[in-house]
């Protein structure tokens, strides 16, 4: 798949989500003089930002009790095998990684050392961003003709669910996201950090587009009903 640059959104549709990253659930609970630093420091991440996306596909060849094995690569996860295990084939998975880019991180960390605030905004600006920029990445695989006349799942990434962190040693390795400038540590932390990696599954039926329901973690942030 060819190297492709996702759009990104305009600061005033995603302002609700960023203030709700900073802590403040209604926008009109936001304090003038939080908005006045808050939505420039946003507008600042957004034309900093250097958007890079990819994508590979493959197909399903096996679910095991606690992992698919794709043709490349495998996904170790109990609840997701359980999940794409009940589905008919064909199956196939789309695996993507997205980045921000460098400038962004350069700028993030330059400002960290000077103000401690400036640094706590950039940040959760950054996360919104770089979460719209997936959406719009799902958005592409989703108009491939690969997966026509199937349905497509949630996205889930190394890290969540119970998808091991160790998992991006396998998606490195098939899917090579150095291509767009993302590397990882020992660790698996990924840079740039505004980057995200992950899968999206796909079959002619889903009895659910993710494993949620039969997750024993009630208390999950990601949580889906």
């Amino acid at each position: 798949m060819p190297l492709f640059q996702p759009p990104l959104p305009k600061p005033e549709v995603i302002l609700d989500e960023y203030f709700h990253q900073l802590g403040y659930p209604k926008i009109e609970e936001v304090p003038s003089q939080i908005k006045a630093i808050a939505v420039p420091t946003l507008e600042k991440v957004i034309s900093l930002a250097q958007p890079l996306a990819m994508y590979e596909v493959t197909d399903i060849q096996e679910v095991g009790e606690a992992a698919i094995i794709c043709q490349g690569m495998e996904i170790s996860s109990r609840l997701w095998a359980e999940l794409i295990g009940k589905t008919p084939e064909p199956r196939k998975i789309a695996v993507f990684a997205v980045t921000l880019g460098k400038k962004l991180e350069e700028e993030s960390a330059r400002l960290q050392e000077k103000a401690m605030a400036m640094g706590f905004f950039m940040h959760a600006a950054g996360a919104v961003v770089a979460e719209k920029a997936v959406d719009a990445v799902q958005y592409v695989i989703g108009r491939d003709s690969a997966f026509e006349g199937l349905v497509m799942s949630r996205r889930f990434s190394p890290g969540y669910c119970d998808w091991p962190t160790e998992g991006q040693k396998d998606l490195f390795a098939f899917l090579k996201p150095e291509k767009i400038g993302i590397t990882a540590s020992e660790g698996w932390a990924m840079t740039p950090s505004k980057s995200v990696t992950g899968a999206i599954a796909f079959a002619p039926e889903l009895p659910s587009l993710s494993p949620c329901r039969s997750c024993p973690s009630k208390d999950c942030d990601h949580r889906r009903k």
